[in-house]
């Protein structure tokens, strides 16, 4: 269980290091205490939570999944505050011209997390151009 907007720390080191190592893993299942946050923040984490592993959506489109369509800038702050990379995998989220930022990190991480979940076999590249309800509809994701 989480304490205070940390992630439960029990084997959640030996789930990155295995991450890192090309074993599939989305942390979905570790609980977030997300009592701290805005009820914008939560919609936004929720929503990105709910983006499969493998699957990219832009700042737009994620601000319109959590029920903001005109708050893209505003979901691009969140991700910037994220203090639970991979567990809040806002690696998923891109520019609509690019890759865009991702922290003190850049760009290069960014693409990094995204190359190792690729691996999992999925590829995004069918679902450019849908609106963002089609593409989750599409992967079977419900929010």
């Amino acid at each position: 269980r989480s304490s205070r907007g940390r992630p439960a720390a029990d084997g959640l080191a030996g789930r990155f290091r295995a991450f890192f190592a090309g074993e599939r893993d989305a942390f979905a299942d570790v609980e977030l205490d997300l009592e701290w946050c805005t009820p914008f923040q939560r919609a936004v984490v929720s929503a990105l939570r709910a983006v499969p592993r493998g699957e990219t959506v832009t700042y737009g489109e994620l601000a319109a999944l959590a029920g903001y369509p005109s708050a893209a800038r505003a979901v691009g702050s969140v991700c910037a505050g994220n203090r639970f990379p991979l567990v809040v995998p806002c690696h998923r989220v891109v520019a609509a011209n690019g890759l865009g930022p991702y922290g003190l990190s850049g760009q290069a991480y960014k693409r990094r997390l995204l190359e190792l979940e690729a691996n999992s076999g999925t590829n995004s590249s069918h679902l450019e151009g849908q609106t963002p309800e089609r593409r989750l509809r599409r992967i079977g994701t419900e929010l």
